[in-house]
């Protein structure tokens, strides 16, 4: 659902007394504008410089591409961040604030994501079209006055948030994060763009409640976190896992993919593995992406327990000796691989003639599997392990609070992590349930008393 639509055409904007619009009378639609981010800076530097002590951290909340303030000021929605932007249009528009010079709108786009409530629930999914942007402002505003022009209606209002309903759908916009200052506060909302990534004791007996394990454990699932804490004998103290609103962000940004394989399942850890690879991408403000000296990802994945592993290298034909490096090592940990299911890239091709080698002939009997072109549903295992990997990565680095320039040289980092702590859930094979590393080395790695 769209929350709002209207044309674009040339137009200045004014806020003086908090909210006064101008609007050109032959248009037939509404005038796109933007109004407010020059006068909202200042008005928040007024108001909360008597109370940054106490709220820094609230108010830094504010800064994120993500988190949008609910604004009575702005007659259109504003952005200083285009990524996730779609139908870029070129515009004359321009924002005037309470003091000072008119700032110029960049350029208008829609930006289709999804609404997320501070306790992590998933929301409403919608299209914000025409939205402006203006890379010099601080804050992205979303305008009430906008959406109750298309039919939103304000239901609630109190010190915890303001909820907008629009009355023929149903649908909600909660902003529920709500920034104290010293004579008010500011209510702002999680809108997830569709884009695209301490140290504690943890010996056995160590108490904790479920979200620090939830935490510790690279935020995979409740059951599953159960499953390891007591496999590492980890006591959880009493309580549920409340929504994670971290885990919501990572899932919102994930992409749906392929989840079934057409081949029969193999029984003995190590024998039959999964291969692929995907390029790691980290978009960048303005447009394009960060430049990541090991980009290509290879990941490999075991068919009976999970276990996953993965190789970074600059280019996919650089992966072939790692791999070698990687199947010799299994080898001699008494693992020994006989299948390797791969699609038809060029650099599986070149695996398969390495493999055939003298200097391979240690490995053998290995072969590759080839699967057909364009079917991801044939190598499914390794397919969806890179959107689940790369969702825990997320979600750690969001929970961290990782700023979106320093994302680009820790992601590499933050995927590892998500896939060795992958390898501590608890699998069922041959009739026994251990966790996927014991299941492949006979014990769980030492680091996990000291996480």
């Amino acid at each position: 659902m769209a929350t709002d639509s209207f044309s674009d055409d040339s137009a200045e904007s004014l806020n003086e007394d908090f909210i006064k619009e101008a609007l050109r009378e032959e248009l037939v639609e509404p005038q796109t504008i933007l109004v407010g981010p020059e006068w909202l800076h200042q008005h928040a530097q007024i108001e909360t410089s008597c109370a940054q002590s106490e709220s820094d951290g609230q108010l830094n909340i504010l800064f994120e591409k993500d988190m949008w303030i609910a604004d009575t000021g702005a007659s259109n929605h504003g952005t200083f961040s285009d990524i996730g932007g779609r139908n870029v249009q070129a515009t004359e528009s321009s924002n005037l604030g309470f003091s000072g010079e008119a700032q110029k709108v960049q350029k208008l786009m829609d930006i289709p994501g999804q609404f997320v409530t501070q306790d992590g629930s998933m929301g409403m999914r919608a299209v914000l079209t025409g939205v402006g942007h203006t890379p010099s402002c601080n804050f992205n505003l979303l305008s009430l006055t906008k959406l109750m022009q298309n039919g939103w209606r304000i239901t609630r209002g109190d010190e915890t948030a303001i909820e907008m309903t629009h009355p023929s759908t149903g649908d909600v916009i909660v902003f529920d994060h709500v920034v104290r200052t010293k004579s008010g506060a500011i209510y702002a909302t999680r809108f997830v763009r569709e884009v695209e990534v301490s140290c504690a004791s943890t010996e056995s007996g160590t108490k904790m409640n479920i979200t620090k394990a939830h935490a510790l454990l690279g935020h995979i699932n409740e059951e599953d976190t159960r499953q390891i804490a007591k496999d590492l004998r980890w006591t959880i103290t009493r309580g549920k896992l409340r929504a994670c609103e971290h885990c919501a962000i990572a899932k919102a940004r994930q992409k749906n993919v392929v989840k079934f394989s057409t081949a029969e399942k193999s029984t003995t850890p190590g024998q039959r593995v999964f291969l692929d690879g995907t390029k790691l991408t980290i978009p960048k403000e303005g447009g394009g992406e960060y430049v990541i000296d090991r980009k290509i990802m290879t990941g490999i994945v075991d068919e009976a327990t999970g276990k996953k592993w993965l190789i970074f290298t600059t280019s996919k034909a650089k992966m072939v000796e790692p791999v070698v490096e990687w199947l010799t090592t299994m080898k001699g940990l008494g693992r020994h691989v006989k299948l390797i299911r791969v699609d038809p890239g060029g650099e599986n091709i070149k695996l398969e003639k390495r493999l055939k080698n003298v200097d391979c002939a240690h490995l053998a009997p290995v072969k590759c599997e080839l699967t057909a072109r364009d079917t991801p549903q044939h190598n499914s295992l390794i397919e969806v392990s890179f959107p689940y990997l790369a969702g825990l990565a997320r979600a750690m680095m969001i929970s961290a609070r990782i700023p979106d320039s320093v994302r680009p040289k820790v992601a590499a980092t933050a995927i590892l992590t998500a896939c060795q702590l992958d390898g501590l859930k608890l699998v069922k094979v041959g009739g026994v349930t251990a966790t996927r590393d014991a299941h492949m080395y006979g014990k769980n790695p030492s680091w996990t008393r000291n996480m």
